[in-house]
């Protein structure tokens, strides 16, 4: 909503990378173990994350997002996708997402 960033932009105004990346980052924080706390269930993170769709987050991310999440905090394979192919792509994402948090600690 805008109430939060620096030059008070809101909705579209924040480039879509940064969107996605405040989705992705809050769900990892939510469902990962810290030093100061558990980790919490992947159907808390989503219900945080809609709590929040609007406010902190962009709803349409978030109601994509949400919806393709099992329950397990992977994502589902697309229409026609093999087993294998998912296996994949997940494997993909989660290095994709460690390089993103080793740069960002950097």
């Amino acid at each position: 909503n805008g109430s939060g960033y620096p030059t008070g932009l809101q909705g579209t105004q924040i480039p879509l990378e940064a969107r996605l990346i405040a989705v992705i980052d809050s769900f990892h924080a939510i469902v990962s173990e810290r030093p100061y706390k558990k980790a919490m269930p992947v159907s808390y993170a989503l219900d945080q994350l809609r709590l929040q769709a609007g406010t902190n987050f962009d709803p349409d991310l978030i109601e994509i997002f949400c919806s393709i999440i099992d329950g397990d905090g992977n994502i589902l394979p697309s229409a026609g996708e093999s087993e294998e192919r998912s296996a994949i792509n997940r494997d993909r994402n989660s290095k994709a997402f460690s390089h993103l948090q080793e740069a960002c600690v950097e």
